[in-house]
C-alpha cells in the first residue's frame, strides 16, 4: 500500500485505503488525493480539535448541494489517532469554472425563506469559529 505523508495507519484501515499521495488543497490542513477500491477520494487531515470544523464543513456541502451547486459530496467525517478527518468525493478541477452560474445558484439559495436569519449552526472560516445565530 503505498501511503505518502502522516497518515494515521490506523485510519487507512478504517477508510480501507489503498493509495495515498499528498496534494495542495488549503493553508490549514493536510490533504491527500486517496483511492479507495477503485474510486479516487480527497481526504482532508488536520489536529482533532477541528472534528466540528469538518462536521460543519459536510453539513455545508450538502446544504450547497440541496441547492443545485456541484461541490464534493462528504463521505464521512472523524477523529482517528488524534486526528480530525474529512472524506470527500474526489473532483477533477480543470481550467477556469463558470463564476457567472455560481453566482446565481447562491443566490438563489440566498432567496429561499427560512424561520431567522442566519445558518443553521455556527461554523468556521478557516480556523476561525463563525457564530451565525
Amino acid at each position: 500500500m503505498p501511503i505518502r505523508g502522516s497518515l494515521p495507519r490506523s485510519l487507512c484501515r478504517q477508510l480501507r485505503v489503498d493509495r495515498a499521495d499528498a496534494v495542495c488543497g488549503g493553508c490549514i490542513n493536510d490533504c491527500y488525493r486517496v483511492i479507495i477500491g477503485d474510486a479516487p477520494r480527497f481526504l482532508k487531515l488536520n489536529d482533532a480539535s477541528f472534528s466540528d470544523a469538518f462536521a460543519a464543513e459536510a453539513d455545508g456541502l450538502a446544504a450547497l448541494k440541496e441547492s443545485g451547486v456541484r461541490v464534493p459530496q462528504p463521505l464521512g467525517y472523524g477523529v482517528e489517532e488524534s486526528k480530525a478527518y474529512l472524506l470527500l468525493e474526489y473532483l477533477e478541477l480543470k481550467g477556469e469554472g463558470d463564476y457567472a452560474a455560481l453566482g446565481r445558484v447562491l443566490a438563489e439559495a440566498h432567496r429561499k425563506p427560512a424561520a431567522r436569519f442566519g445558518w443553521r449552526r455556527d461554523n468556521y472560516i478557516g480556523s476561525t469559529p463563525q457564530a451565525n445565530a
